[in-house]
């Protein structure tokens, strides 16, 4: 009984205390073990916040050594762009870059010095800088090569072709061909030194710097050649001793660039070994703060542990007293709790009228009644929101803090409704007639995320949820009383499963072009409104870029065959009007281009045929003179026996001086005709030389247009390769023709001098048988003369004899050069037929031409 009253004392005195008081004082103790679990915790958190902090150090080091080795990439990308191009845009960024490099080192210097690292950062500074002084003396070098091209070499270049030039243009206008051709052949020279210069600095190609050595060499040989032919013309003989001083300063020139540029690319070795070891600079210091990190974390794991086991005890201890605690504090409240209960319950079933007890008592209980008592007249409201909830078109549920579903309007009633057959693929046991009642767990295959998301809830949380084919957005917002307790959520639903579908027509069309592929359309049915009017204007672009494309499918076929008559002819706008502009532009470039090949290769071909065809009448001309020659050794022949008879029978002299004058003037007709037949070779000479003259003239002029052709193919890199090749083929095919046609002249000039020669003695021959013609006429007072002048004439025809059968040999060897001129003309002319051949793979407008 004792025991009785004891409880019963202690009962009452908890029920005249308040709730907080008993729980402070039950739960003082508790609290003493909280707070000393709690003093652990920290201490060990802090201990670990100071390893993370640590840690986080160490990985701000390592991320930011890792933007030095970006920053340090971007300086070598300049770097390379400088030394290749030699453009001051590149050498400008590269200086920022260096600033920004080394500001970015100077604004971290108190944390690289505090850390373990502060003598790796030092060095990769110091690395930093003997990178920096690779590159000052990479830069020399090659400023002085800009300044040796741009200063010396380019413009004694020009020099040297404009000197050329006037001097080529004066030796033309002198007359005389050899020293025209010989000048020539030094400006050709001079243009392949160039040439090859040029190539050897742009490209590098030390093939080419090789063949500048050649063809200075070459050049100067042409130019001691033309010296001695020029000794009778002072102004041209100070213009090419000028040219070879300007031109041979012009290759010093060049050997100081192409030395320099050796001095740069072993610099430019020196200079990637130093960045290199920058590189491995910032590696290392990435490795060792890694190792730093795991060595921190590996201390912090066991600090963690330990501090874990101290609370877990602590946390124990703490339970143990508070299931104690909580019983005793439990026994004086739950009776109250209990009719309380009872009330409530009642209010939830609607009966609103129901009296709500303990509503006197003056503690946290009678606190509890009295604010069931005001919670009826709440719930007498939130029948009349209910009500009203009932009414909008907003799809609306609400869920206690389980996640119990409470209510469902008819709204949302209606929508599961109309997607219950799609929902039940995924959720089988689904039915919306018995929504109302279950968690939400019936909408979801995993249950946890979606607690954990409810029940941290404290503002409007926006999301979609995907099930059964059906998307659906969910708002959930948290229900909360004014003293700020969580009650439940309310979420408001919208099916956007038909939205999205159309998203996803558009997103494939899109990707469908993305790819290449622009027949695919969005189909219009069924839509309306915005979408609609996306849709449409989609597929509008897609036709027009698909236009586009087809358009220049078709003509860049057309190209593929060689047709160059082809274009875009549609009309468009904006950047596509630009490219069809651009395009048709090309393709006329390249069809005038090959117009001008075509014209080129025409001209050589009917230049080649009228060499041919004279050629062959020169041959002509040279067999009939082969003819008269041999009539007229047949005449001297049976002169010379009549002189020989005369002398063997001067006594006979006198009986016959009439038949001796006759066959004397006979002689000196055949005598005339030799001199006329010889005039006409000498004539058919010249002009043979003046056609091969215009032959080495049109050689040469072909040759210069594809040195100058094969130099702009040069220039313009790889685009104008083929052009390169075509150019080539036509300089090789003008050499041959300059080369043949020199040996032609030099052996015309060589038979025009014979000719002379015998026409000189044939007209010596008439002279004499003028002689023999008065001497006939004196015979008979001069008959004892006539043996010793008879001797004479024999003598003399018999030189005559052999002048005309030398002519005779000279004149053959002529036929045979003749014959080997048309040769090689005919051959030229082929050679020109099969370019004009190949040009025939392209079809152009021959009304652009």
């Amino acid at each position: 009984m004792a025991t009785d009253g004891t409880i019963a004392k202690s009962g009452n005195l908890l029920s005249n205390m308040r709730i907080a008081r008993r729980l402070w004082l039950v739960f003082g103790l508790l609290l003493v073990l909280i707070a000393a679990q709690s003093g652990t915790g920290i201490y060990g958190l802090d201990g670990l916040n100071r390893r993370i902090d640590s840690v986080i150090a160490s990985g701000d080091l390592a991320v930011f050594a890792k933007d030095l080795e970006s920053r340090l990439g971007a300086q070598r990308l300049q770097t390379r762009d400088y030394i290749n191009l030699g453009t001051t845009e590149a050498l400008d960024r590269l200086r920022v870059l260096r600033g920004e490099f080394e500001s970015a080192m100077s604004d971290r210097q108190a944390m690289m010095k505090a850390s373990p690292q502060a003598a790796a950062f030092a060095d990769l500074n110091s690395l930093h800088g003997v990178y920096h002084e690779k590159f000052d003396a990479v830069r020399t070098v090659r400023e002085r090569a800009d300044r040796t091209l741009h200063e010396r070499m380019d413009p004694l270049g020009t020099q040297v072709t404009k000197r050329l030039e006037e001097a080529v243009a004066a030796a033309d206008a002198s007359g005389d061909k050899d020293i025209a051709f010989g000048m020539q052949e030094v400006e050709k020279r001079w243009l392949l030194t160039r040439f090859y210069a040029n190539r050897a600095i742009g490209l590098r190609d030390p093939a080419a710097a090789a063949q500048v050595e050649a063809e200075g060499k070459a050049m100067g040989g042409g130019i001691a050649r033309l010296s001695t032919l020029l000794q009778n013309n002072a102004a041209l003989s100070v213009a090419l001793r000028d040219v070879d001083a300007r031109a041979a300063e012009y290759r010093s020139a060049f050997r100081e660039i192409v030395a320099a540029n050796d001095d740069a690319r072993r610099r430019t070795d020196d200079l990637v070994t130093a960045a290199s070891a920058v590189n491995r600079a910032i590696d290392g210091i990435v490795a060792s703060i890694a190792a730093g990190s795991r060595a921190i974390e590996q201390e912090a794991g066991g600090e963690a542990a330990f501090t874990i086991r101290l609370t877990v005890g602590l946390g124990l201890l703490s339970l143990v007293i508070g299931i104690l605690a909580a019983n005793r504090i439990a026994a004086s409240i739950v009776g109250p709790v209990t009719g309380i209960r009872r009330v409530m319950t009642e209010l939830t079933e609607g009966k609103l009228s129901v009296s709500v007890p303990h509503t006197g008592q003056q503690d946290e209980l009678g606190d509890m009644a009295r604010a069931v008592d005001a919670f009826k007249d709440e719930a007498v409201e939130a029948l009349r929101s209910r009500i009203a909830l009932e009414r909008v078109s907003a799809n609306i549920m609400m869920a206690d803090a389980d996640g119990r579903i409470l209510y469902a309007n008819d709204s949302i009633m209606a929508m599961f409704r109309h997607a219950e057959a799609d929902l039940r693929t995924a959720l089988p046991g689904f039915d919306p007639t018995r929504l109302v009642g279950q968690n939400f767990d019936v909408f979801h295959r995993d249950p946890t995320h979606q607690r954990r998301l409810l029940t941290d809830l404290t503002h409007t949380h926006r999301g979609l949820a995907k099930t059964g084919g059906r998307t659906f957005q969910v708002i959930a917002n948290p229900v909360v009383s004014r003293q700020g307790e969580r009650l439940g959520t309310v979420i408001e639903w919208r099916d956007l499963t038909e939205e999205l579908a159309i998203e996803a027509e558009i997103g494939a069309m899109v990707e469908n072009a993305v790819r290449g592929d622009f027949t695919h359309r969005i189909p219009l049915d069924g839509k309306s409104g915005f979408f609609r009017l996306v849709s449409e204007g989609i597929n509008r672009l897609s036709g027009n870029i698909a236009a586009v494309t087809e358009d220049l499918a078709t003509v860049l076929e057309s190209l593929s065959r060689g047709d160059l008559t082809s274009r875009i002819d549609k009309q468009y706008e904006g950047v596509f009007q630009r490219l069809k502009d651009d395009f048709n532009g090309t393709v006329g470039r390249l069809s005038e281009i090959v117009q001008r090949i075509d014209h080129a290769a025409g001209s050589i071909a009917i230049a080649s045929r009228e060499v041919a065809e004279g050629s062959m009448d020169l041959s002509e001309r040279t067999e009939q003179q082969a003819s008269s020659l041999e009539e007229t050794a047949a005449s001297m022949e049976q002169l010379a026996a009549t002189v020989r008879s005369n002398a063997d029978n001067a006594q006979q002299v006198n009986g016959y001086a009439t038949e001796a004058r006759a066959a004397a003037s006979r002689g000196g007709q055949v005598a005339t005709s030799a001199v006329e037949a010889m005039r006409r070779i000498e004539q058919s000479s010249q002009k043979i030389s003046d056609i091969i003259g215009v032959i080495d003239e049109i050689a040469f002029q072909t040759n210069l247009l594809a040195l100058n052709a094969a130099v702009e193919a040069a220039r313009a890199g790889d685009a104008g390769r083929g052009f390169a090749v075509v150019a080539q083929e036509v300089r090789q095919l003008a050499q041959r023709s300059a080369q043949a046609s020199k040996e032609i002249k030099a052996l015309i000039l060589d038979s025009g001098g014979q000719v002379r020669e015998g026409v000189d003695l044939v007209r010596s021959a008439g002279s004499s048988l003028t002689e023999i013609v008065s001497g006939i006429g004196r015979v008979a007072d001069l008959v004892s003369e006539i043996a010793r002048a008879t001797a004479e004439q024999a003598s003399g025809l018999d030189e005559v004899n052999i002048a005309i059968s030398q002519m005779d040999e000279m004149t053959q060897k002529n036929a045979a050069l003749v014959e080997e001129s048309t040769a090689a003309a005919r051959s030229l002319e082929d050679q020109a037929d099969q370019l004009r051949q190949q040009m025939t793979f392209f079809t152009l407008d021959r009304r652009s031409a």
